[in-house]
């Protein structure tokens, strides 16, 4: 796919884009070789996946908006829209920190214990989904139903102002 993005103006700027992003993310990122490992895991098991697809070119571009906004999320490295905390089944275990981010494809920055992962917003009827490979919340006013790995229950959860 290197040589697609290279051949590609619009795909080369993206390529330029990430090339920033990732370098503001290496500056916060506390484990660099974590940052590095799933940078290559992208490159191979996303971007490089997209020989497959029968429009190849959108389906870098979609890749390379993922990961950039993926990295602005994880990292922090834009101002997140809104930030919520949410309470789950009476469990302070299972409570949440959630940062909405305004980027493209629209993004969700939750955190659970030290755990912190990044969904992507799915189209729905109604209320809003987030998704990732492992983890969906499923939003409804106030209220979530979040399922965190692969065959879990749902927590269900009332969202409310974060405090700083």
């Amino acid at each position: 796919m290197a040589i697609l993005v290279c051949q590609t103006p619009m795909l080369t700027q993206l390529d330029d884009n990430l090339a920033k992003v990732y370098e503001k993310a290496s500056m916060k990122a506390k484990d660099l070789t974590v940052l590095r490992r799933n940078q290559d895991d992208w490159e191979k098991k996303d971007r490089d996946e997209c020989w497959k697809a029968d429009d190849k070119t959108l389906c870098v571009q979609q890749s390379y908006r993922h990961r950039i906004a993926e990295l602005q999320a994880q990292y922090v490295l834009i101002k997140p829209q809104r930030e919520l905390a949410a309470v789950c089944d009476g469990n302070p275990g299972n409570n949440l920190k959630l940062q909405y981010f305004n980027t493209h494809p629209a993004a969700l920055a939750v955190q659970r214990h030290n755990q912190r992962a990044v969904l992507f917003k799915k189209s729905v009827a109604s209320g809003s989904l987030y998704q990732n490979s492992q983890i969906s919340i499923s939003e409804q006013a106030h209220q979530l139903a979040v399922v965190w790995g692969s065959g879990a229950q749902a927590v269900h959860c009332i969202t409310k102002n974060a405090s700083h």
